[in-house]
């Protein structure tokens, strides 16, 4: 393949991925987060830390709304059952402190 079609690719694989992340895995996101903040390991299940931290990392790639942002705010700062666990370990990632906003 040429760099021109390998390039054409590549940018085509980008816009699919972004349409699917858009399309629907913002909106099962979304619709998943428990109150407390995180997200269980199937709908209705009680928040725990893996399934919260993978929903977390999806979202920090793909949150481009101030809605998105905000869930992924919420998810951050309450983590699973309150306990602000999340914001703690991923605070270095983020540049910010475990303590505040």
């Amino acid at each position: 393949m040429h760099s021109h079609e390998s390039q054409k690719s590549v940018s085509t694989t980008e816009s699919a991925n972004a349409v699917f992340a858009s399309a629907v895995c913002l909106p099962l996101l979304r619709d998943r987060q428990n109150e407390d903040g995180g997200w269980g390991f199937h709908p209705e299940a009680e928040s725990r830390v893996e399934p919260t931290c993978w929903a977390l990392l999806a979202l920090m790639q793909v949150a481009s709304t101030a809605a998105d942002r905000e869930i992924l705010e919420r998810g951050l700062h309450r983590g699973t059952r309150g306990e602000g666990w999340v914001l703690g370990h991923f605070a270095g990632l983020l540049g910010t402190s475990a303590r505040g906003k």
